[in-house]
């Protein structure tokens, strides 16, 4: 009871703090971290329209001002997950949030940590800052080797022999270099493909031809053979990912026409989606479950006004707004690989001229400036 109630006033010390920032920070803010609303309900009236362009560091001042104010009295840890796909833009904010004009931190109990891939050795921007902020760890993600690749392949194939599956795992081994997210990922786009699919025999069988049958999976296709120019239907698709948003954009592909469509402009605007954006901005009329089979594939989650994953999706349609979020940062990577590097100048240029066209349709040209 002691715990809750320091827990509960240090709660209560942190939310008088923040509301001490004014309005248009609190705005910036929330705009940020969305969460913060629901913390705050009760307390902060966000204004109904916020027409602010900031050219002038504002945003950037208010986190560093909130960031003082978490980590005044108590730890507070800040995690860079997958921190080698932040791109340099990215990199030179982090530097403005967490260092000050004198190139150092001055947050009391503010404790940093990054999860980073080990090809980013070269990578000088990412260092360079993770060095400067004073890093409390730095968790490298080593590739698994075969055999805990295999053994991996095999659990999630519920094989109780995971020597039965280890063509096929040896070929994700090859494909992948050993990366879990993309091994696993690889694997469900084989079964979505139809490469891989339950034995109906439910019965282990040999290797007959190009067919390899392990246990209850059958493989339609030869993935033993180390010849990486193979072409087939299906397994072409498959030995197109070279890399995780790759994988990602032959998921995507696999889409409804109108779902796909959606998703490559809504990759265009950022990294949430909003049905009501998205109908404004696509001339036909969307289905209510647009983005159903999106989240069946796990590629899209909706989520809450306040940032938190809805996991009953049974009463989200298109007649209300829904958010949706991108499961992953590479979901919409792919997202933009569906058009050509051609295709997708006027792409964005279509995007931008619908969205002021809405704008003039609403005479709210205040947001122009």
């Amino acid at each position: 009871n002691n715990n809750q109630q320091q827990t509960s006033a240090q709660q209560e010390s942190i939310r008088q703090s923040i509301l001490k920032m004014g309005s248009l920070q609190l705005s910036l803010l929330i705009q940020v971290f969305p969460q913060l609303e629901t913390f705050l309900d009760g307390y902060y009236t966000p204004p109904q329209h916020l027409n602010h362009i900031d050219t002038s560091g504002k945003t950037v001042f208010a986190i560093q001002r909130f960031l003082q104010i978490c980590s005044a009295n108590r730890p507070l840890v800040c995690v860079f997950e997958d921190f080698h796909f932040a791109h340099p833009n990215a990199i030179a904010i982090f530097s403005r949030i967490l260092l000050l004009p004198n190139n150092r931190t001055n947050y009391q109990n503010l404790l940093c940590l990054a999860t980073i891939s080990n090809n980013t050795d070269n990578n000088k921007e990412i260092h360079g800052l993770l060095q400067k902020i004073n890093v409390t760890a730095t968790i490298r993600m080593a590739n698994l080797d075969r055999e805990t690749n295999q053994t991996m392949v095999g659990d999630m194939l519920r094989l109780q022999n995971t020597n039965d599956c280890r063509p096929l795992a040896d070929f994700l081994h090859r494909q992948t270099d050993g990366n879990p997210l993309f091994v696993s990922g690889l694997l469900r786009l084989m079964h979505e493909t139809g490469v891989m699919t339950l034995d109906c025999q439910q019965e282990e069988q040999e290797q007959q031809h190009d067919n390899i049958y392990i246990k209850s999976w059958k493989i339609h296709d030869n993935v033993d053979s180390n010849d990486d120019n193979y072409n087939g239907d299906r397994m072409g698709a498959i030995k197109k990912c070279i890399d995780l948003a790759t994988l990602m954009e032959q998921r995507l592909r696999l889409l409804p026409d109108t779902t796909r469509e959606a998703i490559m402009v809504a990759a265009g605007l950022g990294t949430r989606i909003s049905t009501t954006l998205i109908q404004d901005l696509i001339a036909t009329p969307l289905p209510t479950d647009l983005f159903q089979t999106a989240v069946r594939m796990r590629l899209v989650k909706p989520i809450s006004s306040g940032g938190n994953e809805i996991h009953d999706n049974n009463n989200n349609n298109n007649k209300q707004n829904t958010i949706y979020h991108f499961s992953h940062c590479c979901v919409r990577k792919g997202a933009l690989y569906l058009l050509s590097d051609s295709e997708r100048p006027p792409f964005h240029v279509s995007i931008g001229r619908k969205i002021w066209k809405n704008m003039i349709k609403s005479k709210d040209t205040s947001a122009v400036f």
